[in-house]
């Protein structure tokens, strides 16, 4: 299952799973393109990262593969307010 995920990690240019992050999802185990496994990978590439376009190249890869992705709700900002200055 670890050599499916990193086989889609490497073909959107994102560096394979550590140790650590395979540790977080350890539990699929079906090597197919579900929207768990773009889930399980879609945090992993939350925790590494908020500025590159490496989520919407996962997006895009899994809507290649049929998945239907919805739109997220929980959109992030890099944007910081309220600090006096």
């Amino acid at each position: 299952m670890r050599d499916f995920l990193d086989a889609i990690l490497a073909f959107i240019s994102c560096s394979t799973l550590s140790d650590d992050e395979w540790g977080t999802i350890d539990t699929l185990t079906d090597q197919s393109y579900t929207l768990e496994n773009y889930n399980a990978l879609l945090g992993i590439l939350d925790e590494r990262e908020s500025v590159s376009a490496a989520r919407d190249r996962l997006k895009y890869y899994f809507q290649a593969a049929g998945i239907e992705i919805t739109a997220s709700s929980n959109a992030k900002s890099n944007v910081f307010i309220g600090a006096a200055l």
